[in-house]
C-alpha cells in the first residue's frame, strides 16, 4: 500500500470511529457492539504505529498524552465563565419570571430548562474544528489548562464533526457517573489510595492531574450547555444552539426542555427532582435561561452573573440515622469541637457519617443524646448537619453527653470554656494536633498555598520530626521528603518547588495563614495597606491605633496585639523569614474612591452585596458594614433599614444603585 492509500486509510478510521462515539455519546443509539469498536480502534492504531509520520492530533489514539511538568499553567477567559442566581423556592422562581417580562415587555417569554449538574465547569476552545485548550472555570476569569486531561474524555471530540466556525468555545459540565464514583473509591480502598467524599471531588481532582493516564483511569463524562464567540448569525436562540452543538459531536443533556408555560418549568423542576436518585449522576437543580439571544441582549448582566438565567435548587435531602457516639476535636486555635459518629447514610452523592455539633450550646438545645435517632441533611447540598432528634425512638439506654470535666483528645489537657465565650478550649500551646492544624492553615489555598503539602504530608513530617512549627516548612528538602513513604524524587522535587514558589508572597496571606483570632483575609487586607506590608511596623501598633481602622474593631485590634506581643508567636515569625521567607510589598490601592470609605444597605436589584463591594473595592474604595463619621457615602437599595436613618443624621453622602452602574 502506497503512503497516500495510508494516508486515506487512516483518515477513513478516524472519520469511522467519530462517527460511532457521535451515535454512541450524543445520540445514545451504537451501531456496532464494544468488540467490533475495539477492532476499529486496534486497526487505527497498527496502522499509526507502522506510519508515525502521518498520526494526526485528533486521531482517538492520541487521547492520552504525556504528564505535563510542575503544575498547571493558568490563561484568561477570552469570556468570563459567570456563576448563576440561586432561587431556593417556588416563590423565588416566580419572582424570576416576573422580573424577566418587566424587563422584556412581555407577558411571554420562552425558556430552556436544563438539570444542574453538580460537576466541574469546563471551556473546550477549537480553532478550525480541532480542540486547542481545555480551561477549568476557575475564577470565572482565569482558568487552569487541563487540556491533556479533557482528551482523555471519550464523548469530547477531539475534531467536530460539522464545519464550525474558525474559533469556537464549548462549555459544559464533566462530571463522575455514580457507578464510576463507587467503582473507583472501591479500587482506592483497596489500594489504600485517597478515597473521594463525592463524585464532584472525585471529577475535580480528576481533572487536575498532571498525569493524563491517571484522568484516563477515572471514567469521566461531558454535558456540554452553550458555546460563545459564535461566527455565524444564524443561531438566534440557546435551543438552536444546542442542537447545532449536537451536529458538531458533542453531548448535550437529554433531559433539557423548551417551554414558554411557567406551570410546565416549575413542574419540569419538581419532576427532576422526585427522580434526581434515580439519574446516574449528581444534579443539585435545574437551570432556566431565557432562550431568545437577542431578548438576553436586552436584558443584560451583573457583574458575576446573567439575569436571564437562575439556578433553582433542589430542598436538601433528609436522611435518618444514628448517633453511635460522640467525640472531640481540636483546632488551630485550641477550641474544641464535638463531632456526632453516626451510622453512614448517603445524601446527595456523599457518605456521610460524621456531623459537626458545634458546641454544648448546641447539643442542649437540640437535645442530642448519643444513640439517638435523628434526622441529617447536606445545608446547601454542602455541609452536613443534625436537622432534629426524633424523640419516638429515642432508645432506653440513650445517654446524655457533657463537655464539662473532659481533656484535649490531643494531649490530654484540662480544657476549660471562658464565661464570655460558647465554646470549650485547650490552653496548652504545645498541643499536637492545634500544631497540625495551624501548619494545615498556614499552607491552604487563601494563605501560603503550598500544593502538594496535604494533612497526611503535614502528619508524616511532625512524625519523622522534620517540621515542629509552620516556619520549619521553608526548609524543607528533597533529601527529607524522600524518606517519607509514598515520596519519590518527582514528587519530592514537586513540592520542594511548590515551597520555593510561596516562599515570595504577599503581607495578608502570611497574616491570614498566622491564623490570629478574628483575622480572616479581608481584615488582613486592610492591616496590609495600614502597616505598608511591615509585620515591624505591625507589632508597634496598639489595641487604639488598630481600632481607628475603619472596617477592625476594638475586638479584632486586640486579638492582633495580643497575637504579636506574645514572644513564641513573634520568634516564629522571625523563624519564617530566616527561613527564606520574603514579603512582597504590593501597589499601593489606586483608583476614583481612593481613601473613601462606603457601606451598600438595603437591595439591589442589579448587583448582590458582594458584587457591589468588589466593584467599589477596585475603584480604591473600602466597604465596611457599620455607619459611622467615618464613612463617605451610603449606597442605598430597598428596605434599607436604620442603617439610612443613621446616615441621615451624619449627614453622609446618599447613593443609589446607579452609583455603582457608573463606576462600571
Amino acid at each position: 500500500m502506497d503512503q497516500i492509500s495510508k494516508q486515506k486509510q487512516i483518515a477513513s478510521l478516524i472519520e469511522e470511529i467519530n462517527f460511532h462515539n457521535y451515535q454512541y455519546y450524543v445520540l445514545d443509539s451504537p451501531l456496532i457492539s464494544d468488540a467490533e469498536y475495539d477492532n476499529l480502534f486496534r486497526q487505527l492504531a497498527s496502522i499509526e504505529k507502522s506510519n508515525p509520520n502521518f498520526v494526526l492530533p485528533y486521531s482517538p489514539t492520541q487521547r492520552v498524552g504525556h504528564p505535563v511538568s510542575g503544575t498547571l499553567s493558568s490563561h484568561p477567559h477570552e469570556y468570563p465563565m459567570l456563576s448563576l442566581e440561586n432561587a431556593i423556592n417556588e416563590n423565588e422562581l416566580i419572582e424570576f419570571f416576573n422580573r424577566m417580562k418587566k424587563i422584556s415587555k412581555s407577558d411571554t417569554i420562552e425558556y430552556v430548562v436544563e438539570p444542574k449538574i453538580d460537576g466541574m465547569g469546563v471551556a473546550l476552545i477549537y480553532i478550525n474544528g480541532t480542540l486547542k485548550k481545555a480551561l477549568t472555570r476557575g475564577d470565572g476569569y482565569q482558568g487552569e489548562d487541563i487540556t491533556h486531561n479533557i482528551k482523555t474524555i471519550n464523548s469530547i471530540p477531539l475534531k467536530l464533526l460539522k464545519k464550525s466556525p474558525e474559533k469556537v468555545e464549548i462549555r459544559g459540565e464533566i462530571f463522575m457517573t455514580k457507578k464510576s464514583f463507587e467503582d473507583l473509591n472501591n479500587h482506592n480502598h483497596k489500594t489504600g489510595d485517597k478515597i473521594f467524599s463525592n463524585p464532584r471531588n472525585a471529577a475535580a481532582g480528576s481533572v487536575r492531574q498532571l498525569d493524563p493516564k491517571v484522568t484516563a483511569k477515572r471514567k469521566l463524562s461531558f454535558y456540554a450547555y452553550e458555546y460563545t464567540n459564535p461566527d455565524e448569525e444564524s443561531i438566534t436562540n440557546h435551543w438552536d444552539m444546542l442542537n447545532q452543538i449536537k451536529l458538531w459531536g458533542m453531548p448535550t443533556n437529554p433531559f433539557t426542555i423548551k417551554s414558554s408555560e411557567e406551570t410546565v418549568i416549575i413542574k419540569k423542576h419538581q419532576e427532576m427532582e422526585k427522580i434526581r436518585s434515580s439519574i446516574d449522576y449528581e444534579i443539585d437543580g435545574t437551570v432556566i435561561k431565557v432562550n431568545s439571544a437577542s431578548l438576553r441582549k436586552k436584558i443584560g448582566f451583573r457583574s458575576r452573573s446573567p439575569r436571564w438565567a437562575i439556578a433553582a435548587k433542589f430542598e436538601s435531602q433528609k436522611v435518618d440515622s444514628q448517633v453511635l457516639e460522640i467525640v472531640l476535636q481540636v483546632g488551630r486555635t485550641g477550641v474544641i469541637t464535638p463531632v456526632a459518629k453516626i451510622s453512614p447514610v448517603f445524601i446527595s452523592g456523599a457518605r456521610i457519617q460524621s456531623v459537626t455539633l458545634h458546641n454544648q450550646d448546641e447539643i442542649d438545645r437540640k437535645e442530642i443524646y448519643i444513640k439517638d435517632y435523628v434526622v441529617v441533611e447536606r445545608s446547601g447540598d454542602v455541609i452536613p448537619k443534625i436537622v432534629s432528634v426524633i424523640k419516638s425512638r429515642r432508645p432506653v439506654n440513650a445517654s446524655k453527653f457533657s463537655l464539662h470535666g473532659a481533656s484535649c483528645p490531643s494531649c490530654n489537657s484540662q480544657i476549660k470554656r471562658k464565661e464570655d465565650e460558647a465554646v470549650y478550649r485547650c490552653l496548652n500551646a504545645n498541643c499536637k494536633d492545634q500544631i497540625k492544624s495551624r501548619i494545615e492553615h498556614f499552607v491552604s489555598k487563601k494563605a501560603l498555598n503550598i500544593e502538594g503539602l496535604g494533612p497526611q504530608i503535614i502528619d508524616q513530617l511532625i512524625m519523622q520530626k522534620i517540621i515542629y512549627s509552620y516556619a520549619d516548612i521553608f526548609k524543607i528538602n528533597e533529601k527529607a521528603l524522600i524518606a517519607l513513604e509514598r515520596f519519590g524524587e518527582k514528587s519530592s522535587e514537586n513540592l520542594v518547588g511548590s515551597i520555593e514558589t510561596a516562599k515570595k508572597t504577599e503581607f495578608s496571606r502570611v497574616l491570614y495563614g498566622l491564623g490570629v483570632p478574628n483575622v480572616g483575609e479581608h481584615i488582613a487586607k486592610i492591616i496590609e495597606n495600614h502597616v505598608n506590608g511591615s509585620f515591624e511596623t505591625l507589632r508597634q501598633e496598639t489595641v487604639e491605633t488598630l481600632s481607628e481602622i475603619e472596617g477592625v474593631g476594638e475586638i479584632v485590634a486586640q486579638s492582633i496585639v495580643e497575637y504579636f506581643n506574645n514572644e513564641i508567636n513573634w520568634s516564629l515569625i522571625q523563624k519564617c523569614f530566616e527561613n527564606g521567607l520574603q514579603v512582597i510589598r504590593t501597589e499601593p490601592k489606586k483608583g476614583l474612591l481612593l481613601g473613601k470609605t462606603f457601606v451598600v444597605t438595603g437591595t439591589l436589584n442589579n448587583f448582590s452585596r458582594v458584587e457591589a463591594k468588589e466593584i467599589l473595592e477596585k475603584n480604591g474604595a473600602n466597604v465596611v458594614s457599620s455607619v459611622s463619621s467615618k464613612v463617605f457615602g451610603v449606597i442605598v437599595g430597598d428596605n434599607p433599614g436604620s442603617k439610612l436613618g443613621k446616615a441621615n443624621k451624619l449627614e453622609l453622602k446618599i447613593y443609589d444603585e446607579s452609583f455603582i452602574q457608573n463606576l462600571i
